[in-house]
């Protein structure tokens, strides 16, 4: 059988994790070859084209969804500026993968998605949370029934942001500023419905931190969310983002179950007896691989997607998001009424 000819993809931004995608795309050595990169600092724009061989470049992202030659597109936009882009490479006819959070609205979500029906393209959401090893290795455990039903599940997603605002003015420059609630702790949410599936009640608090003078300070940017699950378990969710960072990895999954729990890494099984706590095992050159590893599964998968047509199925398909993005609201909606119980969106 002869090999398929390659997937022409159009990446669009130039920032860290656009760079980690470029890097994965030459990686593979297969599935893609990269045909245009799209951004609006010229510097970086033509250096990153030298540096991985891209041989066309544009500030004006119109133009790259014209080209026949792009199949496929990856957004790596401001979080504001997916869902347009979403929408007009879904309409030009391009398959997209688009870095979390897929849009910033469930009314975005449910038009993206009947967008995807529409057209019949596919939309993936780089959720990196779900594409690490380690989660990989803690799905398969589930999966396999090694836990048992799953209990209780608790994930976090801790970062000091003073850093991050020094590089990406516009998390906190209105009208724009960071929505944390969807923009942030879609990774900790992502990370636990994987496990739990749809989310039937939210609970949540927030406060603003003062860390940082440039974040808004009628906004807050620490949450501690309570889950309650359609299946029937409990979740706690913590996301924090204007603090000191913590001796504390910045992601972070417990699953607790009838017949297994596990923190971080450390696994007991009930059919181990006696046997002291294992560690969770994960594959990687080097060691943990980071964002260059979960960047290269999920273009992997991208790419299998792309060859198998809408419907194909993937760790963060387009509705997950969507349902991601309507706990998100949910946060927000609680925080306002004082820790109410709130019922996401669940259908899409």
């Amino acid at each position: 059988m002869s090999k398929p000819e390659p997937i022409g993809l159009g990446v669009i931004g130039t920032g860290n994790i656009a760079g980690t995608c470029l890097r994965a795309a030459k990686r593979l050595d297969g599935p893609f070859r990269v045909r245009a990169l799209c951004g609006l600092e010229a510097d970086r724009l033509e250096r990153l084209a030298r540096e991985y061989g891209v041989p066309w470049t544009t500030a004006d992202y119109p133009a790259l969804l014209a080209r026949p030659d792009v199949d496929a597109v990856a957004i790596y936009s401001p979080d504001h500026l997916h869902f347009p882009m979403i929408r007009d490479a879904l309409l030009a006819g391009k398959d997209v993968v688009v870095t979390k959070p897929m849009v910033i609205s469930s009314e975005e979500a449910a038009e993206v998605l009947a967008l995807e029906r529409r057209t019949g393209r596919v939309v993936l959401v780089g959720e990196t949370s779900r594409y690490d090893h380690r989660t990989l290795a803690a799905h398969r455990l589930f999966q396999d029934g090694d836990l048992g039903r799953l209990i209780f599940g608790e994930t976090h997603y801790v970062h000091d942001m003073r850093t991050v605002f020094d590089q990406t003015p516009w998390r906190y420059q209105e009208p724009h500023v960071k929505d944390f609630p969807i923009g942030s702790m879609c990774h900790p949410i992502a990370l636990i419905t994987m496990f739990f599936g749809d989310v039937a009640e939210v609970s949540a608090f927030g406060i603003n931190g003062g860390m940082d003078p440039r974040y808004p300070a009628n906004r807050e940017d620490t949450f501690l969310v309570n889950l309650r699950f359609q299946g029937g378990g409990l979740g706690r969710v913590l996301g924090a983002y204007g603090l000191v960072h913590p001796p504390l990895p910045m992601e972070a999954l417990s699953l607790f179950g009838t017949k297994g729990s596990l923190v971080n890494n450390d696994i007991i099984l009930d059919k181990m007896p006696g046997h002291p706590t294992a560690t969770l095992q994960y594959r990687a050159e080097g060691g943990y691989d980071g964002h260059n590893g979960q960047v290269y599964r999920y273009m992997e998968e991208f790419a299998r997607c792309v060859r198998e047509g809408h419907g194909a199925p993937s760790l963060s398909p387009a509705v997950d998001a969507a349902k991601t993005v309507a706990v998100g609201e949910a946060i927000k909606q609680s925080v306002k009424a004082g820790g109410a119980p709130v019922r996401p969106r669940m259908e899409f």
